[in-house]
């Protein structure tokens, strides 16, 4: 494994066999170099996982996933021990920009472990910050959550999932965390998989984000949502055993109002977070997750040219011109910041008619970009302005930017192409269609 260990040069996890060495040092300070798919290492033995036989110390390093992704990670482990995640346990360090997807845990089996979740089983003293799981499966008892199962004295920020969470006993868990203790605030996270009760439990329906509450004197929510709709629970949480008192800063709403920015409030939608319509907000460090070297593809298309023929019979000449549209598409891959350019220069197109009155003549046509599509036939003696139709041209760049870098140079571009015609009338007078390109750029 390359690195360290330290803070300055810390470990760089780019394999499956290198992700299970953290076990070996839980002290040291590790980073992701790249996206790991777990998918053909069988079954994952969670870090710091305890079998409720011989004790094993929890992680206490730092772990910065750099907006990498880690795929596939199954864990079967479905009678006696506790502690289950890709962290069992997770003491004392800091947690950052690491995502999961498509983490299964005792989907086919029993379920009965605690303190499950798939992220970390048990976090104490922990920092928590800009991390996902989505498109995955918990099945333990009490105590587990969709993201995380215990927290206790942890502060956490900006974190989501979408993984369904059945419980198998009548205990408690829920969609985000399983239970939170004392001194922890969790602020602006969602959650929006199922959760389901496999027995009758005084927690039913009390388990959207949160199964167990246990003060409201130190335990802080603020801006914190799970969707009511996909969870199937429609309650807030609630502080006690059983649950009485309802948690002010979480709220539930529905899938509609979910995939709205308005619901969302004191949420950075400009450095941390975005939203397309009609989807979940997503993490803006993972959607420009970065190989690490430079790599720029430019692709533009044109399609559905059909080659520009004019003809006429009249004295006068109604011209159009037409072409689809142009697509472009930049997908830098970067480690440094190097400012991604989409070019399509100005498209011009000139039609020439060498006699003032036509009959059964094809104009001759030089274009500029071939071939350009222009056919027109006209039977009026009415001089009629001229039809110019280019249609859009669009490019769009994805950025894939290092979400450490201070400053970000790949945006989306939207380039449109409007048409301007010129006619002449003389003996010979000719026709010029010209395409300047203007780019908007939007951060």
């Amino acid at each position: 494994m390359l690195g360290s260990g330290t803070q300055a040069n810390p470990y760089i996890i780019q394999t499956p066999q290198d992700l299970h060495d953290v076990r070996n040092n839980l002290t040291a300070n590790y980073e992701l170099g790249n996206d790991i798919d777990m998918s053909a290492w069988g079954l994952w033995n969670p870090i710091s996982y305890y079998d409720n036989v011989t004790w094993v110390n929890g992680f206490s390093g730092n772990f910065d996933g750099k907006g990498y992704k880690i795929k596939n990670l199954t864990i079967s482990k479905n009678e006696g021990g506790i502690y289950l995640g890709l962290f069992g346990q997770f003491i004392n360090g800091t947690l950052q920009n690491v995502a999961l997807e498509n983490v299964q845990i005792n989907t086919g089996g029993s379920g009965n472990n605690r303190l499950v979740g798939a992220l970390i089983g048990y976090a104490y003293n922990a920092t928590i910050i800009n991390c996902y799981a989505t498109e995955g499966s918990v099945k333990a008892q009490e105590e587990s959550g969709g993201l995380i199962g215990k927290v206790w004295q942890c502060n956490i920020s900006d974190c989501y999932t979408n993984n369904n969470v059945t419980l198998a006993t009548s205990y408690y868990g829920g969609g985000f965390v399983g239970s939170v203790d004392s001194n922890t605030t969790i602020t602006n996270c969602y959650s929006s998989g199922k959760v389901t009760y496999s027995q009758t439990s005084l927690w039913n329906g009390v388990s959207g984000f949160a199964g167990f509450v246990r003060n409201k004197t130190d335990i802080i929510f603020s801006n914190c949502i799970w969707d009511k709709d996909s969870s199937g629970q429609v309650n807030p949480p609630k502080i006690g055993s059983p649950p009485s008192t309802v948690v002010s800063g979480v709220i539930g709403k529905t899938t509609s109002e979910m995939k709205q920015q308005s619901t969302y409030l004191n949420w950075d939608f400009v450095t941390v977070w975005n939203i397309l319509p009609n989807e979940y907000p997503k993490l803006k460090s993972f959607l420009s997750a970065i190989d690490k070297k430079v790599i720029i593809t430019l692709t533009s298309k044109v399609a559905n040219l059909t080659d520009l023929s004019v003809k006429g019979s009249k004295k006068h000449v109604k011209s159009t011109a037409s072409m689809d549209d142009i697509t472009s598409n930049i997908m830098p891959a970067r480690k440094k910041s190097v400012q991604p350019h989409s070019y399509v220069g100005a498209i011009a197109s000139t039609a020439t008619r060498f006699a003032r009155i036509v009959r059964a003549v094809t104009n001759v046509v030089t274009s500029h970009l071939k071939p350009i599509s222009s056919a027109t036939t006209t039977t009026g003696k009415v001089m009629r302005k001229p039809l110019s139709r280019l249609k859009r041209i669009i490019t769009v760049a994805q950025g894939l930017i290092n979400p450490s870098l201070l400053q970000v140079d790949a945006y989306a571009y939207h380039i449109e192409n409007p048409s301007n015609h010129s006619h002449v009338e003389s003996m010979t007078s000719s026709s010029v269609m010209e395409n300047p390109s203007f780019v908007e750029v939007i951060e």
